[in-house]
């Protein structure tokens, strides 16, 4: 039987990831989004020296290493990283991405009303909603099953 190190923990915390190799990982998704708060940047074709996504990059990567990074195949505006060794908060990274301001990369993008989130919080707070719908449909298929039987 292999022996276990003194130090080895199944988790830190609920709720956080657990790395085995190397430096600890944050994995955030982000929404590049112009002044007027709704409209989001197309960033397909600002993936070029200096365009938007390297000035972006550039900035993301002044407090720790990308590791994997995701740009959505559509008109969203909407990136997922995954970084070790993050200085970042959600809250810091998208201030730093906001501050980049209104002439962003060649093309003068802007990103100053952009959006950071930690992922893993978002996909907690996504497993939770669907929960929540499932058990709502559940009472409702249970209760029609009820109503239909006191009618029999």
């Amino acid at each position: 039987m292999p022996s276990t190190p003194n130090n080895f923990k199944i988790t830190k915390a609920i709720g956080e990831t657990d790395n085995f190799a190397g430096a600890d990982v944050q994995f955030f998704y982000i929404t590049l989004i112009t002044a007027d708060g709704s409209t989001v940047l197309d960033v397909r074709n600002e993936l070029g020296y200096d365009e938007t996504m390297h000035n972006v990059t550039r900035a993301i990567l002044q407090r720790g290493t990308i590791i994997y990074q995701r740009i959505e195949d559509a008109a969203t505006g909407r990136f997922d990283i995954c970084m070790e060794r993050s200085g970042w908060t959600a809250a810091t990274l998208q201030t730093a991405i906001r501050d980049l301001g209104t002439t962003v990369g060649v093309n003068n993008k802007d990103v100053s009303q952009s959006l950071a989130f930690n992922r893993l919080a978002a996909l907690f707070n996504q497993a939770m909603s669907l929960f929540s719908r499932q058990s709502s449909f559940r009472k409702a298929e249970s209760n029609y099953h009820n109503q239909r039987q006191s009618l029999t």
